[in-house]
């Protein structure tokens, strides 16, 4: 079985991170309709944010199995209802605690319950009220935030043709 860790991002980690964002946004684009820029990049505008010393807002955890780099969660507290997702908002709606706002594991480590396992490491260390948004398209994140959620005793709004929010409570 391989061994899943999660880590906040140090500085060192810089340059790795802003190399594997620019795969993981071309990943993603079919799902957001971000397309690149000029120069054929797809730009992360507010990853050097989660670099800074403040963590009270905003994380970056890597994942790491066996040691080596696996993935990535991006965390802070900007609800999804408070962007495209805003016109689904639930009359009950609680604030969240934290916010899933991005998340992948590699390819190659897929399909092995990696993904789920530094998911709730990340969310064991920060409990509360958890808020994330994705694209029912996407059938890794479809099936494992879908599943996340059910076991934890949350719900998932349907904020629009493709887009899910997921709120659930660690």
């Amino acid at each position: 079985m391989a061994q899943v860790a999660v880590r906040l991002a140090r500085g060192d980690d810089r340059k790795f991170m802003e190399n594997v964002i620019e795969k993981y946004m071309y990943e993603i684009s079919p799902y957001t309709g971000e397309h690149m820029d000029i120069v054929g990049n797809y730009a992360y505008p507010h990853l050097m944010s989660y670099f800074r010393r403040d963590k009270t807002n905003r994380k970056l955890y890597i994942i790491e199995v066996d040691g080596r780099r696996a993935g990535f969660a991006m965390i802070n507290k900007v609800s999804p209802f408070d962007g495209s997702a805003g016109d689904f908002r639930p009359a009950d709606h609680l604030e969240p605690d934290w916010c899933l706002a991005e998340f992948t594991v590699f390819p190659q480590y897929r399909n092995r319950g990696i993904g789920r396992s530094a998911a709730e490491l990340v969310m064991a260390e920060n409990e509360g009220h958890w808020e994330l948004q994705y694209d029912r398209r996407n059938r890794y994140a479809n099936a494992l935030w879908s599943s996340l959620c059910a076991d934890h005793g949350g719900s998932v709004i349907e904020a629009g043709e493709n887009t899910r929010v997921a709120m659930f409570d660690i």
